[in-house]
């Protein structure tokens, strides 16, 4: 799991508040679905909350960064993204980049402990790990951990656990994990949830700043060894 399990099962400074709500059309299978009440992005969103500073001067990349990211992302604590990693819940691209700087991210994985019980929990945390060829279940405990993760994460991780950019929600089938990876984290991210915010900068940084800092944060990603990811 990314990123919350990465179940997110969720930039940490960057999980989108979530509501546990009926959906009509998703009754019938069962599965619990949660509506975002994330801050809003996309094509509107980034010129959102941009004019305060609209006459500020670009600054420079970096100073901007060391100023408004880097006591969260420069930190090292484990939720927090890392991103010189290149992996973004929200996407990589300067649209959605800017969006989240302007307008902020917020959001909850909620707790599966008390609905999936202890059985249950160990039978999706094996699941989970199946994803990226961990785990040792057998095919029993595989299938019932399937049923159970179809029914409380696949509408946001997905059927194949490889997340969904527009929640925030991780891409569980790889070796990046936002909160740690090792067997005991992932299970306390499934069993406790975890919530995160990240503050927006639109009323404080100008446009140009704002695309400063986008460019930046994209001249720090490099390709990471597993080593160096939340483990």
């Amino acid at each position: 799991m990314r990123s919350g399990l990465k179940l997110i099962l969720l930039i940490y400074c960057a999980l989108p508040l979530h509501a546990e709500t009926p959906d009509n059309s998703a009754a019938a299978s069962g599965r619990t679905q949660l509506a975002t009440l994330s801050k809003p992005f996309g094509p509107s969103a980034a010129g959102i909350n941009l004019s305060a500073q609209a006459n500020t001067p670009p600054e420079n990349g970096e100073k901007l960064f060391a100023e408004n990211c880097a006591s969260c992302h420069g930190s090292g604590i484990k939720g927090v993204p890392d991103l010189a990693s290149g992996i973004s819940q929200y996407g990589n691209s300067d649209e959605l980049l800017r969006a989240s700087i302007a307008n902020g991210r917020t959001g909850l994985m909620p707790s599966f402990g008390v609905p999936l019980g202890d059985n249950g929990l160990e039978q999706v945390l094996n699941y989970v790990l199946s994803f990226s060829g961990r785990g040792s279940a057998d095919e029993l405990n595989l299938q019932a951990g399937a049923q159970q993760f179809d029914m409380f994460c696949a509408s946001c991780h997905g059927d194949n656990g490889t997340g969904t950019l527009t929640i925030g929600a991780p891409d569980l089938t790889d070796s990046y994990w936002l909160h740690g990876g090792n067997i005991d984290e992932i299970r306390s991210v499934i069993r406790d949830g975890r919530a995160a915010n990240m503050p927006a900068h639109g009323e404080r940084l100008s446009a140009e700043n704002i695309d400063t800092l986008v460019e930046y944060t994209k001249s720090l990603s490099r390709n990471i060894t597993l080593a160096e990811a939340p483990q």
